[in-house]
């Protein structure tokens, strides 16, 4: 079961909808949503960033998706310190939203590509660090690998690459496997 925590009925509607999900138990303040989560944890809650201040996502214990109305970068890191796994629009399409959904729901992290871009180029480089972390990885998922670590989305390897996006998914699905990391974040640190 999904939660949804926002005033905004139609949301809440929205989120149920769009992610094709029966269960999905709305719920409109966050005194309510912490009282539900004692008597069940559930494995991702969906906030709307207008109900609840960023202290009062600190004090959850699941993996929780921000959604707000203009996504900023600032804001995002700040709740990232927070502890949130993923954050967005409210009014991001229905592939991006089960993509977040899914995502977050794994423990993976989920941003909007601006701003994974913008994070990982923010990232001192870590000279050296990653030669004895590459062992294991095809000549391709090294190149990959990189290319993420420079913040490029996939759309944007896959034109550099002169491959297929769904090429470069199978190698980051691979780079994943290999090296036991989760997500573009922490591919991106390891091989910054």
């Amino acid at each position: 079961m999904i939660i949804t925590l926002s005033t905004d009925k139609l949301f809440s509607d929205s989120c149920a909808e769009i992610l094709k999900v029966e269960k999905v138990k709305a719920l409109r303040s966050f005194r309510e949503l912490r009282h539900t989560l004692t008597e069940k944890p559930e494995d991702i809650v969906i906030v709307d960033l207008n109900n609840v201040t960023p202290f009062d996502l600190t004090k959850l214990k699941c993996n929780v998706l921000v959604l707000t109305g203009v996504p900023k970068f600032n804001e995002a890191i700040k709740l990232m310190r927070f502890g949130i796994r993923g954050y967005g629009n409210r009014m991001m399409n229905e592939g991006n939203l089960t993509q977040a959904v899914n995502s977050v729901r794994t423990g993976q992290v989920w941003m909007p590509p601006f701003i994974m871009s913008k994070l990982i180029t923010s990232i001192p480089e870590n000279e050296g660090a990653n030669d004895e972390n590459q062992s294991g990885l095809s000549e391709r998922e090294q190149e990959v690998a990189k290319y993420v670590a420079t913040g490029l989305t996939n759309k944007e390897i896959a034109e550099e690459m002169e491959i297929t996006v769904r090429t470069v998914k199978a190698h980051m699905t691979s780079i994943f496997n290999k090296t036991g990391l989760r997500d573009r974040v922490a591919l991106a640190l390891q091989y910054r």
